[in-house]
């Protein structure tokens, strides 16, 4: 997974060698600017055509540790986690 921080704000992607995964892209988008595609698979270079690459450029490799599957189906780890994450797995667990 790629990382890129801006501020407090942030933007994750997969990326593959020299090929972006990124289903979040449209959030930099007015709809009528949306690619046709639900995820963008391509490069940089065809992303900055349409997007501008402040998100994606001299972004850094996270090995940030995703537990979502963890807090959703462990009602004791998500409520150490926080309120937030408690009312996820009350609402979404299976």
């Amino acid at each position: 997974m790629m990382l890129k921080r801006i501020a407090s704000e942030d933007h994750c992607y997969l990326q593959n060698d020299m090929v972006i995964f990124d289903p979040t892209y449209r959030q930099f988008l007015q709809q009528s600017k949306w690619l046709s595609s639900f995820i963008y698979t391509g490069n940089l270079k065809g992303l900055e055509t349409h997007v501008g690459s402040q998100w994606w450029s001299g972004a850094t490799e996270s090995d940030e540790k995703m537990d979502a599957e963890r807090v959703l189906n462990d009602i004791d780890y998500a409520a150490n986690k926080g309120e937030c994450f408690l009312r996820l797995n009350k609402e979404f667990s299976i």
